[in-house]
């Protein structure tokens, strides 16, 4: 991001690096910028690791809304693991 700062893939990047690393809210933070069906997946999945299910769902849905297949899969395995 240093290189890159307004690159979509390099701000995805860095935010995943995050989340891999435990830092859950600085990837919040930094995907919160974002208007991406992939940004939105990722917040899911942040929202995910902080067990807050519904902000997961509604983040993996906008996603699923604009194509993302990931973000189907995603919200797939968190209505089969029965998360409210």
């Amino acid at each position: 991001m240093r290189y890159y700062p307004d690159s979509d893939v390099a701000r995805l990047n860095s935010a995943a690096y995050e989340l891999e690393h435990g830092s859950v809210d600085r990837a919040i933070q930094m995907l919160r910028s974002m208007d991406t069906p992939e940004a939105w997946n990722n917040l899911g999945v942040a929202y995910y690791q902080q067990n807050d299910y519904q902000q997961a769902r509604q983040y993996f849905n906008r996603a699923a809304q604009r194509g993302l297949d990931t973000a189907r899969r995603n919200l797939d395995e968190l209505n089969k693991a029965g998360m409210p």
